[in-house]
């Protein structure tokens, strides 16, 4: 993990999300449907920094949203920083 990082949780699809100091999220959803190989994800930031890594479904039409105080990002099979 990152110096710096407070948490580091992986999910069981592989989705990786990465917490620094004095950060603040809550994990609204997470599904999984194996028979149709989709996930859902969805999670909230109140503040803070966020690492985010969609997992093995993220490009089989999964949908993984990120919510803030000023946008909600949705997710399609990449990796991106939140501050």
């Amino acid at each position: 993990s990152e110096p710096g990082t407070k948490l580091h949780v992986r999910l069981l699809d592989q989705t990786v999300i990465t917490l620094g100091p004095n950060s603040e999220v809550v994990l609204d959803d997470f599904a999984i449907n194996p028979a149709a190989n989709t996930a859902e994800v969805s999670l909230k930031l109140s503040r803070g920094l966020l690492r985010f890594v969609g997992g093995k479904h993220a490009e089989t039409g999964s949908r993984y949203q990120v919510r803030t105080p000023v946008s909600t990002i949705g997710v399609r099979g990449t990796a991106f920083d939140v501050k």
